[in-house]
């Protein structure tokens, strides 16, 4: 290290000796520090050689890889040695360490993939979760199992956790009322102008033309944040034709660009240069840009937000928050007095959160809970989070896990998962890689699975997979993938043969790893439309090669609801889908049935999923497989149609009746709802044995209504509706309970002696009694057969008396 290097130079220079102390005593610090104080590049080399260490490691955490290659450089610088000595950086595809490397900075992800590895963490003393205000899911990820490895195996392993902004009282609170450290640094002043967006243009125009005249009239040179690589070359094409000045350059800075230009971005402009960044929200912390004394803020990040219901994620342009906005405009501040210029209003400023969410409220957890299932833990709320995942993702993760075979039922991992996890792949293309290595194919697969991870789903310049994976060694634009695949080989050469076994193709592969995504086109040749087995709609936006292919596989498609877009497809025969999937087919029948004869028409589907592979006229459709699809008609169409004959009809209402009247019965209520959660078992019981066109047409409904009810159902309901009652003259009577409310009918003379009007239901119910001529034409309706005889009868006896005069009528009846 530097003789000379001065640590008091350094903001952080004041609490050096505090940190040392807390974690000699307590083992766990949170340290609140503002960016640019040197917590990242200066601290860490302060603690190198505390006792404590034992001569063991400083993990340093970093949540990107532009980040912990630029911090790694720094401390190299301040200890005066070359990266992969004292100081080293490991992330994935690259790395710079060696024997003597005591100070490792890893992106977060390298730690949990460490932890897996060796629980112990033996050869570290001392982890530092840098910019933990990100709460990236590798960072809360790597913390639970860091805390969890810590108590259980190392009692003596330290933890600082360290950030700009950050609610420490929190984060003290999940590592056990740690030490809380504040350094209150020393910021230049940073002078902030609102400067709202015209609506009228778009987002990257507002932007260039902030950062002009900011170029214009502010010295130094300029930091752009915004969301995507998109609206980053849109606005460097703008500033390019506004500033023709040779002494600057607009440089981009994004997470795919190369790593070289990445670097170039951080780098110091030579002398008399200036220059404008258009950076996206990686250039947000733990980089310090040399030079840079103006940041021009649009507001707005983009994350990648999950969605449990497809398994998708989709990429949303959202507003940032207050503690992001204060990060940002904090790297005009650095190196001296500086000024941001932000494209919102001091109102909307008030109406954003104020802090960021953590990306697991948001992200896939499918990852997460396969690392989870290999550290052991099956309940995720026994390790330590600040924010529990969200109950619906964490159900999510573990059907999808699960459905792969990566999981068992209870939750532990398969030795599918395994191979899984141990591939470093994504889920989904170590699901691939396992798949393909089970069929003799594994090199395939970890190819396929290789540039499935590498490539950026939105910059893809091929829509066929084949293509990528023929020009894998070739293409410079996949060197990230080739260098990927060699090193999932590595990893794995003891697991997957060297050699794949049998040719399968990739369209077999990718249809076997991913059978929900198979898909077939909707309509002839030309047709840009397809159906997932899944069931999902996608389009093509234009016509490409791939989209004269009958079949498909769907592996790169967005999130959009409605005919997702289709990016990266792979063409399949049919013949290949088979082969590949020969358990997932089904068949089904599906009927039409005529409403106006009730006549039958029956097609034989073959299924894979919600795509129909192929249909025949069925003359002899599987029984229960009839019935069901029959019952499906029906619920659809509803069960009006069906014309029950009239005894259905009266056994309708007369229930109606009983729940009425006697309301604790217990007989079942044959409603509409009732009656189709029966209906397979009432079609399965009572159709004939052979099908025909016309067989729900001569259907017995009355046979089949009644089975509904058991046989003491059907006694019980005989006694409280009978079909025929008798009056007290000793004459019985039929009960018309097709009339409302039920009654009896017959000539008055058969009522002769009747004073007591009939009842139902121990006299809850009247019954109506229809008065009848000799000729038997209704000539009154009476509800009290009693008061009709000393009332109304004498003008009906006279009436009846001159029509029908040789019929006896007295006087007193």
């Amino acid at each position: 290290m530097k003789n000379n290097f001065d640590f008091a130079r350094y903001p952080v220079a004041e609490v050096i000796e505090d940190v040392r102390q807390a974690l000699e005593r307590n083992k766990r610090v949170v340290l609140s520090s503002p960016a640019g104080s040197g917590k990242s590049t200066v601290l860490p080399l302060a603690l190198l050689e505390e006792p404590w260490l034992q001569k063991r490691k400083i993990i340093l955490l970093e949540p990107r890889r532009l980040a912990a290659y630029a911090v790694a450089g720094q401390l190299a610088r301040n200890y005066d040695c070359d990266l992969g000595g004292v100081i080293g950086y490991r992330m994935r595809l690259d790395r710079k360490i060696s024997a003597a490397t005591r100070l490792e900075v890893l992106t977060e992800g390298m730690l949990t993939r460490k932890l897996q590895q060796d629980p112990e963490l033996s050869d570290t003393g001392l982890i530092i979760f840098d910019e933990f205000h990100e709460r990236s899911l590798q960072a809360d990820l790597a913390l639970a199992l860091t805390l969890d490895a810590a108590e259980s195996l190392r009692d003596d392993l330290r933890i600082l956790v360290m950030s700009a902004t950050l609610d420490s009282a929190k984060v003290a609170a999940l590592l056990g009322d740690a030490e809380q450290i504040i350094s209150n640094g020393k910021l230049y002043p940073v002078d902030i102008n609102y400067i709202p967006r015209r609506s009228e243009i778009t987002l990257s125009e507002n932007m260039a033309h902030v950062v002009n005249d900011a170029y214009c009239n502010e010295p130094g040179s300029i930091l752009a944040f915004l969301p995507g690589e998109a609206d980053i070359k849109s606005c460097a094409g703008i500033l390019q034709q506004k500033i023709t000045d040779p002494l600057c350059s607009i440089i981009p800075l994004y997470g795919r660009l190369d790593n070289n230009l990445q670097r170039q971005a951080i780098e110091p402009p030579e002398p008399g240069h200036r220059k404008i960044v258009l950076a996206t929200a990686i250039a947000e912390s733990s980089l310090t840009i040399d030079g840079i004394r103006v940041v021009v803020d649009s507001g707005f990040t983009r994350i990648a937000r999950y969605n449990v219901n497809s398994n998708l994620e989709r990429l949303e342009t959202v507003p940032i928050t207050q503690d992001a906005a204060a990060q940002r405009a904090g790297r005009a501040g650095r190196t001296g007095p500086g000024v941001a210029f932000r494209l919102w209003s001091e109102f909307e400023e008030t109406r954003r959160p104020a802090t960021r969410p953590c990306q697991m409220s948001y992200c896939d957890l499918n990852g997460m809970f396969l690392e989870l299932a290999a550290w052991g833990v099956r309940d995720v709320n026994s390790l330590k989070f600040i924010d529990p995942p969200p109950e619906a993702s964490v159900q999510a993760a573990r059907e999808y896990l699960q459905s792969i075979n990566a999981l068992d039922k209870n939750n532990n991992i398969t030795a599918h998962g395994k191979l899984i996890h141990a591939s470093g792949l994504s889920v989904r293309s170590g699901h691939l890689a396992a798949v393909a290595a089970a069929c003799g194919a594994g090199q395939k697969g970890i190819k396929l699975g290789a540039i499935l991870d590498a490539l950026d789903p939105r910059r893809i310049f091929c829509e066929d997979i084949n293509i990528l994976y023929n020009n894998l060694e070739k293409d410079k634009y996949l060197s990230q993938a080739c260098r990927l695949a060699g090193e999932v080989a590595r990893r794995l050469s003891k697991l997957v043969p060297p050699k794949d076994a049998h040719n399968c193709s990739a369209a077999f592969l990718l249809a076997k790893a991913f059978p929900e995504r198979v898909a077939r086109r909707r309509g002839p040749i030309g047709e840009l439309r397809y159906l997932l087995v899944g069931g999902r709609a996608a389009v093509w936006r234009e016509m490409v090669n791939s989209a004269s292919s009958e079949y498909i596989v769907a592996l790169v498609l967005d999130d959009r609801p409605d005919n997702a877009y289709l990016n990266l497809v792979c063409p399949i025969e049919s013949w290949e889908v088979e082969d590949a999937l020969p358990d997932k087919f089904s068949t089904q029948i599906e009927l039409k049935i005529n409403s106006s004869d009730l006549s039958i028409d029956a097609l034989e589907l073959r299924k894979l999923g919600a795509v129909t592979w192929s249909s025949r006229r069925s003359e002899t459709p599987d029984r229960e497989q009839l019935c069901q699809a029959l019952t499906a008609v029906l619920r659809k169409q509803g069960i009006s149609e069906l014309r029950w004959p009239e005894s259905v009809n009266r056994l309708f209402k007369q229930l109606e009746l009983v729940h009425e009247y006697v309301p604790d019965s217990g007989l079942p209520e044959l409603n509409e709802e009732y009656i189709l959660d029966k209906m397979t078992q009432i079609l399965y019981d009572f159709l004939p044995e052979k099908f025909s066109k016309n067989m729900l047409k001569n259907f017995d409904w009355q046979q089949a209504i009644y089975s509904l009810l058991t046989y003491d159902q059907q006694r019980l309901l005989k006694q409280l509706l009978p079909e025929k009652i008798k009056l007290s003259n000793g004459r019985e009577f039929k009960i018309d309970y097709n009339s409302d409310p039920p009654c009896i009918a017959g000539k008055l003379q058969w009522f002769f002696g009747v004073r007591q009007q009939p009842c139902l239901f121990s006299g809850k119910l009247p019954l109506p009694i229809v008065l009848e001529s000799p000729a038997g034409r209704p000539v009154q309706t009476t509800s009290d057969i009693g008061n009709f005889w000393s009332g109304s009868y004498k003008y009906v006896r006279n009436d009846l008396k001159g029509r029908y005069p040789k019929h006896d009528w007295p006087e007193n009846p």
